[in-house]
């Protein structure tokens, strides 16, 4: 829900309303500000105004998230679903993981800001 949010606060480029992205996705206008509220705690910098209701500032952003990775992909199989994670031990681990127990698609991607025990090619 939040990524639909954004994706229509991106396309507005002006203030929009609460009740108006509520009414959008057929949702109360409190699931609207959750979603504004987790929008904000992932870096989004939206400002809301009384009697206007909500706009996002400054679209070009470094936040790495499932939404910014789809939405720059032009590919057809290549990140169709993308698996984030703030820190993983290994991304190649949990890849392996997720195709065991999770029976992923072709195509996905596992990123991760951070590894604490990634290794390079060949091992190293």
């Amino acid at each position: 829900m939040r990524y639909r949010v954004l994706a229509q606060l991106e396309q507005t480029k002006d203030y929009i309303s609460g009740e108006r992205l509520g009414d959008l996705f057929e949702v109360s206008r409190s699931a609207i500000w959750k979603s504004i509220v987790h929008l904000r705690e992932e870096g989004y910098n939206i400002r809301s105004t009384t009697n206007k209701g909500y706009i996002l500032l400054e679209n070009e952003s470094d936040i790495i998230n499932r939404y910014e990775l789809q939405k720059e992909s032009a590919c057809r199989y290549m990140g169709k679903t993308v698996c984030c994670y703030d820190t993983l031990p290994s991304t190649n681990d949990e890849a392996k993981r997720l195709i065991r127990e999770k029976n992923v698609d072709e195509g996905t991607v596992v990123v991760a800001l951070s590894q604490t025990e990634g290794r390079g090619r060949l091992g190293r």
